[in-house]
């Protein structure tokens, strides 16, 4: 039993070597400015994807957002595709200057389908070659007014894909919203403005990204739980370079109820395992067919992005500690108190690892949190919930048929409400 304890400690001691450089772009995204994309005069065309199914209350706002932008208006349009609604959602969008599609398949629900029928509707229309990029956005988004001034900035450097800034429009709602919010601001500090800064391929995250038209010119082929995830393995593995636009921002909508993130979550880790596992190959084939150093390293730090960690160690942790029961069994000590005081310094020690990440968070992203110090702060403390919950998530995941539902969304701030709090 001392060898497999052995080998476990092994394991996950060379699991923490190969993943000690995250812990690097934690520091060069604290100390580090993100790259700021020069001007151009090339101006590209933008289309517009947006999925909505019963967004009746926060539909105006993002399409509002969009036609406010420090941007010629004649190089965006917006295709709303209305799917399997049952509430006003199309009637506000054919008010509103856009190109409306309606969609009803209670057979094939998700994100992913409605964008495919969206995508499949403009390439038989003949539309996809009128646009040079495709931005994406969820209909609970608000768009800052520079948004597609700076993504059209970075997109003119030869970027396939690039990723924005994203904020939170009801940080302070209470500490489900804000403990959302912080994992956000964090995924800003620590994954996406390292690789700017280093000059390292980043992923997208569901929502607010550009990409070239060629991507589509096929069709979505993206149509689990998680395109965004199954999407950002394709192109990396595939040598395409995803960029990071601090400059271009938006503000989504944070869950607020415990329910709502449950479900949400366990389809995040769900659709995330589906498309690692789908994917891995490629990842690691990307590793070594790839030319440049840059994106073999790509592809290696695409592989641990995804990677199911959390599970991995959990599983091997839980191995130890079962030895540890069988070894005090059979010397016929069944005193269990080493393990449960184990137990809990890995559960402090996990609230103490997510304070100093949010503290860290809040420090650097002040200016961009719109919420009050005094109630940041209260928040912050409260912060390590979002992970301590992850794990039995992560396990749950493993064992439940997690089906795409909607997220409900009510917040109705326009930007200039949330810019003025």
């Amino acid at each position: 039993m001392k060898t497999i304890e052995v080998v476990i400690n092994i394991i996950l001691i060379i699991f923490s070597v190969l993943m000690v450089y995250k812990t690097v772009f934690i520091a060069i995204g604290f100390f580090s400015k993100s790259k700021i994309y020069k001007d151009t005069d090339k101006k590209g065309r933008f289309g517009v994807l947006i999925a909505a199914r019963n967004e009746e209350r926060v539909i105006k706002n993002l399409i509002d957002s969009v036609k406010n932008q420090n941007y010629d208006s004649s190089l965006i349009d917006i295709f709303v595709v209305v799917d399997n609604s049952t509430d006003q959602t199309a009637e506000i969008c054919s008010k509103l200057d856009v190109n409306l599609y309606i969609r009803n398949d209670i057979s094939k629900v998700s994100k992913g389908y409605a964008l495919s029928f969206l995508v499949d509707s403009l390439i038989k229309e003949n539309k996809i070659n009128n646009y040079d990029y495709f931005a994406i956005f969820d209909s609970d988004n608000i768009v800052h007014p520079n948004f597609f001034y700076e993504m059209n900035k970075a997109m003119a450097t030869g970027l396939d894909g690039c990723t924005c800034y994203r904020n939170s429009k009801n940080f302070k709602t209470n500490p489900i919203s804000s403990g959302y919010s912080l994992h956000w601001y964090f995924n800003n500090l620590h994954a996406h403005r390292p690789r700017s800064v280093l000059g390292l391929s980043t992923h997208v995250t569901g929502t607010g990204y550009v990409f070239k038209k060629e991507l589509i010119l096929d069709g979505w082929k993206y149509v689990d739980l998680t395109e965004d995830a199954s999407m950002s393995l394709d192109m990396i593995s595939e040598g395409k370079f995803i960029g990071y636009n601090e400059q271009a921002e938006i503000y989504d909508e944070q869950p607020t109820d415990l329910k709502t993130t449950i479900r949400q979550r366990l389809r995040w880790k769900r659709g995330t395992y589906y498309s690692f596992f789908t994917r891995f190959k490629k990842i690691i084939k990307g590793m070594f067919t790839n030319k440049s150093f840059k994106k073999k390293f790509a592809c290696y730090d695409c592989f641990f992005t995804f990677f199911p960690y959390d599970i991995v160690s959990t599983f091997l942790t839980i191995i130890l500690n079962v030895l540890v029961i069988v070894i005090g069994i059979i010397n016929k000590d069944l005193s269990l108190l080493p393990l449960w005081i184990k137990i809990l310094k890995t559960l402090l020690n996990t609230y103490i690892l997510c304070f100093v990440c949010g503290l860290l968070t809040l420090i650097k992203e002040r200016k961009k949190i719109h919420c009050n110090l005094g109630l940041a702060i209260i928040y912050l403390f409260l912060y390590p919930w979002y992970d301590l919950i992850s794990l039995p998530i992560s396990i749950a995941a493993l064992f439940i048929n997690v089906k795409w539902k909607p997220i409900i969304h009510k917040d109705k701030k326009t930007y200039l409400e949330i810019i003025k709090k």
